[in-house]
């Protein structure tokens, strides 16, 4: 996997515009893409504060059931109401879970699918070509004419063509 540009060393100053870096579960991800990692973190900390819920209401059911009780074992209408609302509540966490996760993956997909500038080695979607050997691509006319003059005035000639 190929990672964006880590030190602001290595880009040039029209890119810093660029969101710091944010690693959830092992992913760095920036700008937009932060966002949903951040989202998805959320996610995952409620879903652990709804198990640990989940499993403190049933151990306290196990007790109830261990304690001998003269009343009617069957749930209350409220009890009945809390635990449909609590079960409607966790099923939502998870999904919300579920749609953050298969955001990102989508989001990282992306990021993977995206070019390379052949001026400033950054990653983006959208890029120009060389106009005349078509085969360079740059993120904006600095870099192509600093890849220009690095270079590619030579080479663009023997790469017309191919």
């Amino acid at each position: 996997m190929q990672q964006l540009p880590s030190a602001a060393a290595e880009v040039p100053d029209h890119h810093m515009h660029i969101s710091p870096p944010v690693v959830a579960e092992g992913l760095t991800v920036t700008g937009a893409d932060a966002t949903a990692a951040e989202k998805l973190e959320a996610v995952q900390q409620r879903v652990q504060q709804l198990q640990l819920e989940e499993r403190a209401a049933k151990q306290q059911q196990e007790d109830r059931a261990a304690t001998p009780s003269f009343t009617n074992s069957e749930p209350t209408p409220q009890e009945r109401a809390d635990t449909l609302l609590f079960d409607t509540e966790l099923e939502e966490e998870r999904a919300a879970k579920q749609q953050a996760e298969q955001e990102a993956a989508h989001k990282q997909q992306r990021v993977q699918q995206q070019r390379q500038c052949d001026g400033c080695g950054g990653r983006f979607s959208k890029l120009q070509r060389c106009g005349r050997c078509k085969q360079r691509h740059y993120c904006s006319k600095k870099c192509q004419r600093s890849d220009w003059k690095k270079g590619h005035k030579a080479e663009c000639p023997t790469l017309v063509g191919n």
